[in-house]
């Protein structure tokens, strides 16, 4: 039982500083990751129809792209803000 308690409060204590490195809340951590994960999620789905059927989303790959570095360049302009 003292295993699994230490196991915890290590995780515990991880994810606070995590959240401490990146500069957010566990709500704004948690938005953030999401939208990635949503990301992922609807761009898997076109890669499958994409190999499938060779002419739809033929322009996913570079649009994921586009989008998740928007995605990151926002994150980066809110944490350059914050320190200034």
């Amino acid at each position: 039982m003292k295993k699994l308690i230490n196991l915890i409060n290590k995780h515990i204590n991880l994810s606070k500083d995590h959240l401490t490195d990146v500069n957010m809340t566990y709500i704004q951590h948690t938005k953030h990751s999401f939208s990635y994960a949503k990301t992922y999620f609807i761009a898997s789905n076109k890669a499958l129809l994409h190999g499938l059927f060779p002419s739809t989303f033929m322009t996913a790959s570079t649009d994921l792209e586009k989008q998740l570095n928007s995605i990151t360049q926002t994150q980066l302009k809110k944490e350059l803000k914050k320190k200034h």
